[in-house]
Parts: C-alpha cells; sequence; structure tokens
C-alpha cells in the first residue's frame, strides 16, 4: 500500500511537470530575470520531475523507448530552443537601443551640439515637465525629447506633475511656473524654464545653469535699419526675427539700441559693456550723426564687437548713406564697403535663376566658417563688395565670388536694368562680400574721448579685454527672414550664429540648429515630362500587348 501510494504522488508530480515548465517558459520572458515567482516555478518543475522519475523509473523507461516519446523529445528541445532565442532576443532588445533617423535635417534626433552640452554635464540635471489635460500632447512630446537626452547620458532625469494635481500645483508654485505647459530644469539649487518646449529651449536652459556671463546683442535703430522684428512691409520677409530667435536660443540676451536716446527696447537707459556686449547694423539708409558715430567708435575703441551689413538696394536711393564706412574709416586701413550690386556669371557660383543670389566660395580658414559649407552651400542673394583696406594683419576674408564676376557701381545703370560689365567703371572679381577684422582696442574710459554721460545718454562701459573685432556682411538677405534666400537656406544660420559666436569669443560657443522639415521636389526638364508622358499612357499598354501577342504565338 505505501509503494502504491509513493507511485501516486509521483503520478500527480509528472502531471504537473508541462504546466510548471509553461509557466516558468512564461514568467521568464514577461520578467526577463529570476524574480521570486520564477524561481519558485522552476523549483516546483525540478522537484515534479525529482519524484516522477524516482517513483515510476519503468515508466519513464517505457516512455523514452517508445518513437512517439523520441519525437516528443526531439520536439521539446525545438521548442525550448526558439523560446530561448526569443527571451534572448528580447533581452537583448531592452538592453541594447539603435536609434535611426532617415530624415534629411535628423529632425527626430537630437544634435551634435546638443550632445556636446551633455557630455559636458558635471552634476545630475532634473527636467520638471509640468502639464495640464489640455496639453498632454505637448507633454508627450516633451517626454520622448528628454527621453533621447537620456539614452545620451545618465545624468538626465525627468518627473511630470499635473498642474490639476496638489503635488503638481504646490510644485509649480515653488517654481514660479505661470503657463500650461512648462519645462523647468534644475540643477542643484538653481533652475531655469525651457523658454520653448523643443531641443533649443531645453538645451539652452540646461547651458543657462551654468552661465556665468550675460552676452547681448543689440539691434541699432534709428536710422532705418532692418529690427529683430518680423517686417511685413513691401520687402517681404527682409525683417531679422528669426535671427533674432537664433541668438536667444544660443544663450543671447536680444535687445535694440536707439543711439539717439541710448535707450533699449523697453525705453530704458543702456549700459554698454565692451567685454560681453555686440552691436548690429543692419543696413542703416539715413545718415548718422556726428555725436552717434563718435559714440559707437568710442566703445569699439574700448575692445567692442560689431557686426554691420551693407545693403546694395539703398545705393538706388536718393538718400543713400555711406554711414557705416563713416564709423570704420575712424580705423586706419580697416576694411569698408565697396558700394554697388555683385554680378556673377560662373554658373558654379550662383543661382541658375539669379544672378544676384551669389553661391559663393568659402573661405575655411577660421572659427566662423569652419565647417560650413561642406554639405550645404551659403545662398546669399543681393551682395555689395568688401575693400579690405591696407591694415590686413586683422583682415580674414570669409566669402568670395569667382573671377568672372564683378561689381556695378554706377546707380544709373542698375537703374535702367544695364547689367553689362563696363570696364570703365565696374570692377572684376574676385570678390570679397563677408568678412572679419580684429584688431587691438586703443581707447580706455580713464584716457578715451568719450561721450559726455547724462540720466539718458550713459557713455560705453570700459573693461574692454584688448581686442576690438568687426564682421562684415556685403548683403543683408543671408540673415533675413525671407522664405527663399534668407537665414533657414543652406548653411546661412550657422555662418550668422558663428559669426556672433566670435564677436563674442564664444568659439566653444554651442551652435543649436533650427530644424525643419524640408522636402525633396524631383525637377523634370520638358523632354524628360514628354518622355514618362508617352511612356505610361502608350508605352506600357503596347508592352502588354507585345507580351500577350508573344505567349499567343508561342501557344498556337
Amino acid at each position: 500500500m505505501r509503494g502504491s501510494a509513493t507511485k501516486q504522488v509521483g503520478l500527480f508530480a509528472g502531471y504537473l511537470i508541462v504546466p510548471l515548465f509553461i509557466a516558468s517558459i512564461i514568467s521568464l520572458i514577461t520578467f526577463q530575470k529570476f524574480e521570486p515567482i520564477v524561481i519558485v516555478f522552476l523549483l516546483g518543475l525540478g522537484i515534479c520531475l525529482a519524484l516522477f522519475t524516482a517513483t515510476n523509473p519503468q515508466t519513464v523507461g517505457m516512455i523514452f523507448r517508445t518513437h512517439a516519446v523520441r519525437n516528443v523529445v526531439v520536439t521539446t528541445i525545438i521548442v525550448i530552443s526558439v523560446v530561448g532565442i526569443v527571451v534572448l532576443v528580447n533581452v537583448l532588445a531592452t538592453r541594447i537601443t539603435v536609434r535611426v533617423d532617415t530624415t534629411k535635417n535628423q529632425t527626430f534626433s537630437i544634435s551634435d551640439s546638443t550632445v556636446k552640452v551633455l557630455d559636458k554635464l558635471s552634476e545630475p540635471v532634473k527636467v520638471n515637465i509640468f502639464y495640464s489635460t489640455t496639453s498632454a500632447s505637448q507633454r508627450d512630446s516633451a517626454i520622448d525629447l528628454v527621453n533621447e537626452y537620456k539614452a545620451r547620458t545618465d545624468k538626465i532625469n525627468y518627473q511630470i506633475y499635473d498642474l490639476q494635481s496638489l503635488e503638481g500645483f504646490t510644485k509649480a508654485r515653488d517654481m514660479k511656473v505661470a503657463t500650461d505647459p512648462t519645462v523647468v530644469v534644475e540643477q542643484g539649487t538653481k533652475q531655469e524654464t525651457a523658454a520653448t518646449i523643443d531641443e533649443q529651449g531645453l538645451t539652452r536652459a540646461i547651458i543657462n545653469l551654468g552661465a556665468k556671463v550675460d552676452r547681448r546683442v543689440f539691434f541699432v535703430t534709428g536710422h532705418g535699419e532692418r529690427g529683430p522684428t518680423f517686417n511685413s512691409d513691401a520687402t517681404q520677409g527682409d525683417g531679422f526675427s528669426m535671427a533674432s530667435a537664433a541668438l536667444t536660443n544660443n544663450n543671447y540676451k536680444v535687445d535694440t539700441l536707439d543711439l539717439i536716446t541710448r535707450t533699449g527696447g523697453d525705453k530704458k537707459p543702456v549700459q554698454l559693456v565692451p567685454a560681453t556686449d555686440i552691436l548690429i547694423f543692419v543696413a542703416p539708409s539715413s545718415p548718422m550723426k556726428s555725436e552717434e558715430i563718435q559714440f559707437v567708435t568710442t566703445y569699439l575703441k574700448q575692445g567692442g564687437r560689431a557686426m554691420f551689413f551693407y545693403d546694395p538696394a539703398n545705393l538706388l536711393k536718393s538718400n543713400s548713406t555711406t554711414s557705416i564706412n563713416d564709423i570704420l574709416k575712424q580705423w586706419d586701413g580697416a576694411p569698408k564697403f565697396k558700394e554697388g550690386l555683385v554680378l556673377e556669371t560662373d554658373p558654379g557660383y550662383v543661382s541658375p535663376q539669379n544672378p544676384t543670389v551669389l553661391i559663393p566660395n568659402v573661405e575655411a580658414t577660421q572659427n566662423i566658417t569652419r565647417g560650413i559649407g561642406s554639405n550645404q552651400p551659403v545662398v546669399y542673394a543681393i551682395s555689395g563688395s568688401i575693400d579690405k583696406g591696407t591694415d590686413t594683419t586683422g583682415f580674414t576674408s570669409l566669402l568670395t565670388t569667382s573671377a568672372s564676376s564683378y561689381i556695378k557701381t554706377d546707380a544709373t545703370q542698375l537703374s535702367q536694368n544695364q547689367a553689362a560689365f563696363d570696364a570703365q567703371k565696374d570692377q572684376r572679381g574676385p570678390l570679397i562680400v563677408a568678412a572679419s577684422y580684429e584688431t587691438a582696442a586703443s581707447v580706455s574710459a580713464a584716457t578715451g574721448a568719450t561721450p559726455t554721460a547724462t540720466a539718458t545718454t550713459p557713455t560705453p562701459a570700459p573693461t574692454g579685454n584688448g581686442k576690438t573685432r568687426f564682421v562684415l556682411f556685403a548683403g543683408t538677405n543671408f540673415a533675413s527672414d525671407n522664405t527663399s534666400v534668407g537665414i533657414n537656406q543652406g548653411s546661412n544660420f550657422n555662418l550668422f550664429v558663428n559669426s556672433i559666436n566670435w564677436l563674442a569669443e564664444a568659439n566653444d560657443a554651442i551652435v543649436i540648429n533650427n530644424k525643419t522639415q524640408d522636402t525633396s521636389p524631383i525637377t523634370i526638364s520638358k523632354a524628360q515630362d514628354t518622355f514618362i508622358y508617352y511612356s505610361v499612357v502608350f508605352g506600357l499598354p503596347i508592352l502588354v500587348f507585345f507580351i500577350g501577342f508573344v505567349v499567343w504565338w508561342r501557344r498556337r
């Protein structure tokens, strides 16, 4: 009786072998590691196998002697192998992440610039995402973006807060969150709110956590210059709102400066700091007063920096001015703008549709142009040229035209559409259309002739860094909002931001590029269009008929 009972227990254990085996496999796939439940199933499987084998040796022997059981064993081994492979693939898939972005501009990947920022992180950064039910989609986009950052470094983590919950409301109040949705990054006791919930905004916020110096960029106004806002006047897209946004996204504070009142956009007095401030002159179309020129000159000679734009269209205006040249001539031998319009005749340097839309040669000689133009060209529409002057020590050419180009300098000929080269008046290329210039600062606040300071007209602050820097562009469109030849075309964005970084001596600064959904339309000629039409309308039916005829003929 005792042996019979033991045998029955063994048989019962045998009935449990298959269910325990299946349960073990399922639990392993589910948990992907040896959780307690997995260990219990495996131990149970082992005990049942041992009991069944020990109490029913004859049955086990008979089972393995039959042909059917051998097939079952082989099948079981195959199933176990397949299941093992599936488990292994799942484990590898969870531990090894492979990202492939096939879009032209890597729209769904973070840029190399952001990766550089993440590589420099020395302390953990927490990203706080605040949202409500009305901004759930933006919350998901923010989470996807932060996960891209997390994939690059272990120093990024995030937490989500629902503004409609008590915890979220309290945290938002503590962090002074005012909009929905909002992303706030914090590192230790420091925090920064992302201006936009995208890569530019998030990366800039991370950069600002460690920023030690506020660098300001002022668009000079008061003389018909283009400003940092969108201009919807007759000349479509000639504003610099995108350029302004690019600077903001790259950790610069952007404002305007009225040279008459010395005030910013908020009408408050501005105290210029030569070591950190940059002035941008975008094609002034009316003369500057002598005191304005003196003020700018003093600021620059104290080690200030400026970016000058020339617009050839001013040549055709009755109030054409050389205000920028009036500033530049304060330095002996400094470069200056040559008034006129550059026309290009070399097909390799110009747009096939318009000889005034240049594709200039990029002189990759310094930080401004390093890496620019290798993949995408600079699109440079409607340009004058630059005379490099006699002081060539600090002069660097950035963009040049071909030897086949020339500059028209006669306003009368231009107004009458006389574009042919005039050997008596015009100058042949190569022509310089963008350049940089660096010279030693020559004035200090203690000894220099600075404008008299008042409550509304403060003088430039001293403490320059010993260098005066200029960047000159003989055209304005490349950095404008123009959709066809503006800042979002080719390498224009990087050229503009790199120039600002060079002026600020921030050569290790991060350039966070705009990402646009580019399309690549196929342009076909009239002959190709005709070929495609007749091929589809007549060619395919004739081909089908011919194949059918051949088949019929062979069968016949």
